[in-house]
């Protein structure tokens, strides 16, 4: 017996799905395997959300077989301590939670480390002064004056775009950017990941050894953050990471408000 028009349409409807996850994913695959400038015809909203809700949905699958392993891991270097975001959630109103977490830390972020992966002398200089929050966290904890780091890193800033402006500094500069996008996207996506160890608290020799396996997670998030940047553009990669932080701490703020996150 033939199927029905219906059946067959409803069949040739799923077809076009799997196909269309398969093409998003391994689109995706090779770019983390071979980083480069792949921006192509203009692409349709539709086919961008498209994309993003299977990147999303696969990103999540991931992060869910990761964390088990991850807290393991934390548990054997660290104890049983609390994680630093959780910590801050619990003391921390919701709504400025969800601005701090969803809004700030994703535009920062994609300032920092996705905005400067196409050379302009104004996104370098826009990234250095982003980097400000993790660089201070690091080098200078314990300056008195907490306006220091902003003013270094906004004079170097500034320094730097008149130099980088330069005609034959930006054409060599530019020429050389593209050649070895492939490494720089590397370089910023684990500079990304790395940064997030200092969510685990203490930062010992045992702590970096391990870093990337404690930071993996975020080091896959910062593939496909650069892969939306360079696919689709840099408003799509930092709509991802709003997505992303969204509903991550939409789910912390509804455990709070049920006396259910883990805290010990």
């Amino acid at each position: 017996m033939l199927p029905s028009h219906q059946t067959f349409m409803i069949i040739l409807k799923i077809h076009t799905i799997i196909t269309m996850i398969k093409k998003n994913l391994l689109d995706l695959w090779l770019f983390t395997k071979n980083p480069g400038y792949v921006f192509t015809a203009p692409v349709k909203i539709k086919q961008i959300l498209h994309a993003m809700a299977v990147i999303l949905i696969a990103n999540f699958i991931m992060q869910m077989l990761l964390a088990h392993q991850v807290t393991l891991l934390s548990e054997w270097l660290f104890g049983a301590q609390t994680h630093l975001l959780i910590e801050y959630a619990a003391e921390t109103p919701a709504l400025l939670l969800f601005l701090t977490v969803a809004i700030a830390a994703p535009f920062i972020e994609e300032l920092a480390f996705r905005l400067p992966l196409l050379f302009k002398p104004i996104y370098v200089s826009m990234s250095i002064v982003s980097l400000t929050p993790f660089v201070s966290e690091f080098f200078f904890h314990q300056v008195r004056h907490p306006w220091l780091p902003w003013a270094v890193s906004m004079a170097i800033a500034v320094i730097l775009f008149f130099v980088l402006s330069m005609p034959s500094i930006y054409r060599t500069l530019s020429a050389w950017w593209q050649q070895n996008i492939r490494w720089i996207v590397y370089g910023f996506v684990l500079t990304f990941g790395l940064m997030h160890i200092s969510n685990f608290g203490q930062i010992t020799p045992m702590a970096l050894l391990f870093s990337p396996l404690l930071c993996l997670p975020q080091i896959i998030s910062g593939f496909v953050l650069s892969y939306f940047r360079l696919r689709f553009g840099f408003q799509w990669a930092l709509f991802y990471h709003f997505l992303w932080n969204g509903i991550a701490i939409s789910i912390v703020i509804l455990a709070k408000s049920m006396e259910a996150l883990p805290i010990p």
